[in-house]
């Protein structure tokens, strides 16, 4: 039985304050928990405006922050809910961490986990389960350090390493951690320590967390890879060890004097040239394995152990979701070339990979960019392409109308329809959604979003030479344009498809958009995810999150009309 933490405790991963404030109206002073009643218009989507409806917002007063909780170091942390909230308290020259203002333990020192945002990185203070139950970090007394799960202490060591991204396993059942005691570096598991090493690398969970991976070598440079308990030995450095997506299988690569050799499952495959890490893809199955192999100018993609044809430049290969069917777009002789299991199916000028405008899809990422995009259930495929200086989107085979410039663009949850932006000379944008264009903008924001009935579709777009001095940003619902802000997150449906949601941001301060309607301003947001600042619907299309007004943390929560009394 596992452990939860107590009441008013939780874990984080990565997170981005987001501060967001709304046109007017006077802001509330901090104090005790309180309500407030609005007259909101929240007409369900695609219906007509109906007359005014009661929302009830409500705002509950959590803890009072330090002045300076957004300059602590390590910085705070959110759950990937946004339900929870970490943050360090100094008290009487000792620091806590604390939980939606609960503290825990008291130490000399709280550790930061590195959480990497690219090549850029910075330390947070804790790191939460995947459904916001558990919670993780370390703490320092004198020259021991601690590992802290779910607000029990753990064993000293000398030195720990917690990673956020992989702490707890997906279910939230288990956790791992590597620490050092003396000379011996170990994987600790569920509380268990394992054996010692001259160094650990991992570990992480795969599958729902019943398998485990993580790499170590001994003091003969000898690495060692440990999977659901069982070691595999190599005379040389381990790389790219990965789990398939169940589980059940694993892959890592050796590099070698004339080449990388490739195992999968104890079986090797030497090629002879090197193995690029970032395009290593199991199919949803768990049953095949892919990846691209580059000797100077020649490149190859290997599927299971079988070369396929070499080209000057290959794209990274996606299997399409319920079948081994793999996909890559290639270049030879200045020739876009899209690959459906090896063959030829369709030859342009360019293609290019999923990136959000005004990215550079030319630069150096290329390689770890899918040209190719499937619908979930994958029944349907897109990509973009040119030809003669136009550029369109490609639907199972059909070309779209042409525009200056497209990018990837999304499938419904349905797989019934498609959107994604389009440039036309000038330029300017426009969102075309089952061929139908939008009203034009000057830049593209946000990738549309579908509702999860796929009947409604949202995105970001602004006007004029955006700045963040001035009001540019906004956001469509189903054509309907919101008011203009100087910052917006991306926009999220509820569950039932009636309800949707986004952060705003302007002059310092930010608040939620529900239906149409600004919700109450405060300082601060701090929101789940990479600088993501999206809304987090209950399941019964509740909208909840954190927000700051005044060093004051509070709970708020937009309940819908019919959920009002």
């Amino acid at each position: 039985m596992v452990r939860r933490w107590p009441r008013g405790w939780v874990v984080l991963p990565a997170v981005c304050t987001f501060a967001l404030a709304p046109w007017g109206a006077d802001m509330a002073p901090a104090g005790p928990a309180h309500t407030h009643l609005a007259q909101v218009d929240t007409r369900r989507l695609g219906q007509p405006r109906a007359p005014e409806v009661r929302v009830r917002i409500e705002e509950t007063r959590l803890a009072q922050l330090p002045p300076d909780w957004q300059d602590m170091q390590p910085r705070y942390a959110t759950s990937l809910d946004g339900r929870h909230f970490a943050y360090v308290l100094e008290i009487d020259g000792r620091r806590a961490l604390a939980i939606d203002g609960a503290a825990g333990p008291d130490f000399d020192e709280i550790g930061g986990l590195l959480v990497l945002l690219g090549d850029v990185g910075h330390r947070e203070c804790a790191a939460f389960s995947t459904d916001g139950e558990r919670a993780a970090y370390t703490g320092r007394r004198g020259t021991s350090w601690f590992a802290v799960i779910d607000g029990e202490i753990g064993p000293p060591y000398d030195e720990i390493r917690l990673y956020p991204a992989s702490v707890f396993s997906s279910s939230g059942e288990r956790y791992a951690y590597a620490a050092r005691r003396g000379e011996n570096w170990m994987a600790v598991v569920d509380g268990r320590e394992g054996e010692g090493f001259a160094e650990v690398i991992g570990p992480a969970f795969g599958g729902s967390g019943e398998h485990l991976v993580y790499t170590a070598s001994d003091a003969t440079g000898t690495t060692h890879l440990f999977i659901d308990g069982r070691w595999h030995t190599e005379p040389r450095t381990v790389r790219c060890a990965i789990l398939s997506p169940d589980g059940s299988r694993f892959a890592y690569v050796v590099p070698g004097a004339t080449g990388h050799t490739v195992c999968v499952d104890g079986e090797f495959h030497q090629h002879f040239g090197e193995v690029d890490c970032h395009t290593i893809t199991w199919s949803h199955d768990s049953k095949h394995l892919a990846y691209v192999t580059y000797a100077g100018a020649r490149k190859r993609v290997i599927i299971d152990g079988q070369v396929q044809a070499e080209y000057e430049r290959v794209g990274r290969p996606v299997f399409r979701p319920g079948s081994g069917e793999l996909w890559y777009d290639a270049r030879q002789a200045g020739t876009a070339i899209i690959v459906r299991d090896g063959q030829a199916v369709a030859k342009y000028d360019d293609v290019q990979p999923f990136l959000a405008p005004p990215v550079d899809w030319r630069s150096s990422v290329f390689l770890n960019m899918s040209t190719i995009r499937f619908s979930t259930d994958g029944t349907r495929v897109a990509y973009s392409a040119s030809r003669a200086g136009q550029w369109f989107t490609v639907v199972d085979g059909v070309e779209g109308p042409p525009y200056a410039h497209v990018t990837g663009g999304r499938f419904s949850p349905d797989a019934q329809r498609l959107a994604y932006w389009a440039a036309l000379e000038g330029p300017a944008w426009v969102v075309v959604t089952d061929g139908r264009a939008s009203q034009t903008w000057d830049g593209a924001r946000i990738t549309p979003v579908f509702s999860p009935d796929g009947l409604h579709i949202a995105y970001g777009a602004h006007r004029g030479k955006l700045r963040q001095d001035q009001y540019r940003a906004r956001i469509v619902v189903d054509d309907e344009v919101g008011p203009a802000c100087q910052m917006v997150s991306d926009p999220v449906f509820s569950p039932d498809s009636s309800h949707v949601a986004y952060a705003a941001f302007a002059d310092g301060q930010s608040w939620m958009v529900f239906d149409g309607e600004a919700g109450p301003r405060y300082d601060a947001i701090p929101g789940p995810a990479v600088c993501s600042m999206s809304p987090v619907f209950r399941p019964d299309g509740t909208l909840e999150y954190l927000a700051v007004r005044a060093d004051t943390l509070y709970r708020v929560r937009h309940v819908p009309p019919n959920d009002a009394p």
